[in-house]
């Protein structure tokens, strides 16, 4: 478990990728492995079973949030209401 940990925070602070880590655990290929679950999900879901799946992925961030601009008033975030 500590070394899917270890790459679930490489992962997360983007030092490693998908591809990377499924082959120094497993030796498989991530494509592979993603049409696997893809196949199991969907198995799962018609029998009405539940199991981990992956996390949703950070929502995208904007050109302004990006160069510090904060969120737009639509959002209901930063800028103080100033636009």
């Amino acid at each position: 478990m500590k070394e899917a940990t270890a790459a679930a925070q490489r992962l997360d602070i983007g030092i490693s990728t998908i591809a990377e880590e499924t082959a120094m655990i497993t030796g498989n290929n991530w494509e592979e492995n993603f049409s696997q679950r893809a196949k199991e999900n969907e198995m799962a879901k018609e029998l009405k079973l539940s199991f981990a799946v992956l996390p949703p992925l950070a929502p995208e961030v904007n050109d302004a949030q990006a160069q510090g601009g904060g969120f737009n008033n639509e959002t209901g975030g930063g800028n103080n209401g100033q636009q």
